[in-house]
């Protein structure tokens, strides 16, 4: 039996904790990256709030099925090494063949760089606590299937105040966009549209990886890994290394690869083992 009530009100205290508080910051102080951690980073806890406030006070159902548990220790290593590869194998034949090089660096980089491998954990926590801790697991009676589509189509539409913020303070319109349409009421539709739903299918196929991991391995802590480390390379790759020509398409490669997965993981039973929950 899905529980329409209890999501409604999961996605209501989520989403009216998190957007707020990216509107405000991304739009004040757009060009901040300090600013930008911390709108983002804050946002990211509000939907384990939502979750707790949920488990706690309003359903009152505990946390026995949010996955607490440590599960296979070398699955950690292997979700960060994967990572690792995702993003770093584009970066480094961006280096060898596209003309990309280390950028400048500084003592204050290299210890950003240390501390940003375990603070990364703390706001991915907050989302897979609401996201994949509560709101896949009221999707799944249901059926997988359609629980990793809807609540990763969710996730996805929980993102797009960054989009609106980025309109506001005209970061999102470039240029090269401006000369391709006469109309700026046309392109702002556009354009925002076309984000807001890149945004939902990116985030459908992103939210089928990081659930499939949750429900096969049943812990939450192995899925946060996961988000955290994929945040954490795609950023930290892209502070240290200038872009040559091959970089300005490496995003398709960890896109393609997520894609794939997604497609795997939504049309396939053999990849499922016995633990899902």
């Amino acid at each position: 039996m899905i529980e329409k009530r209890n999501i409604l009100i999961f996605i209501a205290i989520s989403f009216g904790l998190s957007w707020p508080i990216v509107l405000t910051l991304d739009t004040l102080w757009p060009t901040s990256i300090k600013i930008l951690y911390l709108s983002h980073g804050l946002a990211m806890m509000m939907p384990g709030l939502a979750c707790v406030i949920m488990r706690k006070w309003i359903s009152k159902e505990g946390f026995s099925d949010c996955g607490f548990r440590i599960g296979n220790r070398l699955a950690y290593l292997i979700v960060i090494f994967s990572c690792l590869l995702l993003w770093g194998l584009p970066t480094l034949a961006d280096v060898l063949w596209g003309g990309g090089k280390i950028g400048d660096y500084s003592q204050q980089l290299i210890i950003f760089t240390v501390a940003a491998f375990f603070l990364y954990l703390i706001p991915a926590f907050g989302e897979e606590l609401g996201w994949r801790g509560f709101l896949l697991q009221k999707f799944l009676p249901m059926g997988r299937r359609r629980a990793l589509i809807l609540h990763g189509a969710i996730w996805g539409a929980w993102h797009w105040p960054i989009l609106f913020a980025m309109m506001l303070n005209g970061s999102f319109i470039t240029p090269e966009l401006t000369r391709q349409y006469d109309s700026k009421t046309l392109l702002i539709i556009t354009s925002l549209g076309t984000g807001m739903v890149g945004m939902v299918i990116a985030s459908v196929f992103l939210g089928a990886v990081a659930g499939w991991l949750r429900l096969r391995f049943g812990s939450i802590y192995l899925v946060t890994f996961w988000h955290a480390y994929y945040d954490y390379f795609r950023d930290i790759l892209g502070i240290w290394f200038k872009p040559g020509g091959i970089i300005k398409l490496g995003i398709l490669f960890p896109m393609a690869i997520i894609f794939l997965l997604g497609i795997i993981i939504l049309s396939s039973n053999s990849i499922w083992g016995p633990r899902n929950t």
